[in-house]
């Protein structure tokens, strides 16, 4: 897919220049579907590649060996979903089965990691004090925390001025 978004971005470049565009605006105009989806497109793989590479290098225990799969693979089959076009256009699919299969398999995953989720979440979130927010403390005590909130602001029980 890469490689046919960059030949798509050049061939674009190279139609708009021959057709006696400026060099600036030919490279604007290839910005709108070929370097835009290039770029991003380049940015999830590198990413993804990059995990990969990290993660084979770590000595990591068995249960959170999962979780990391999980999370690269449903991060991965997104990417795809996101670019679902791109695979049509580019002729890299041909039927509707490409394209109910990744989201099928997108939502098995996704179900595998239900039972993580919440972990997955406490260790991405910032810390209490980074958020200073009463309502998105981790200690799951929403109401006893707006009431002492509430009871131990100063001026909460003095009459307005």
């Amino acid at each position: 897919m890469l490689c046919y978004l960059l030949q798509k971005t050049a061939n674009r470049v190279a139609e708009d220049i021959k057709a006696g565009a400026h060099r600036f605006d030919a490279r604007n105009n290839s910005q709108v579907y070929g370097a835009r989806d290039l770029s991003l497109a380049y940015a999830e793989y590198f990413a993804l590649s990059r995990f990969r590479e990290r993660f084979r290098r770590l000595e990591v225990n068995t249960e959170l060996s999962k979780v990391l799969e999980l999370l690269f693979a449903i991060y991965s089959m997104w990417c795809i979903d996101h670019h679902m076009t791109t695979f049509y256009v580019g002729g890299f699919a041909k039927s509707a089965s490409f394209a109910e299969t990744i989201r099928a398999r997108l939502l098995v995953k996704c179900s595998e990691l239900k039972d993580s989720a919440v972990s997955v979440a406490d260790a991405l979130a910032p810390p209490d004090f980074a958020l200073n927010s009463i309502i998105a403390k981790s200690d799951g005590l929403l109401y006893d925390n707006l009431q002492s909130e509430f009871m131990t602001h100063k001026g909460a029980f003095e009459r307005p001025s």
